[in-house]
């Protein structure tokens, strides 16, 4: 049975998400394969975007939590400083 296979990466080429497809059996010409792969497209959309979100979420969370850290930092610098 024949497979498409999806790999989504960022700009530095690091993978974020891998899908396989099944399309199914006599895919024995490009205008068969064409539909197919037309027929996928919403799922491979959905996966894709739910897989983007996911990532740019986890990154924010990520650098809020740094954020969050040097503020922490920074004001317990200051009360040392001035003894607050």
């Amino acid at each position: 049975m024949a497979q498409l296979k999806v790999t989504l990466t960022d700009d530095n080429g690091s993978e974020l998400s891998y899908h396989e497809y099944l399309v199914g059996e006599d895919l024995s010409n490009l205008s068969r394969i064409e539909r197919k792969v037309e027929e996928l497209r919403p799922q491979i959309l959905s996966d894709m975007t739910h897989d983007l979100l996911a990532h740019e979420q986890a990154a924010y969370k990520k650098n809020a939590l740094s954020e969050q850290r040097e503020l922490s930092a920074k004001d317990q610098d200051y009360k040392r400083e001035f003894r607050v």
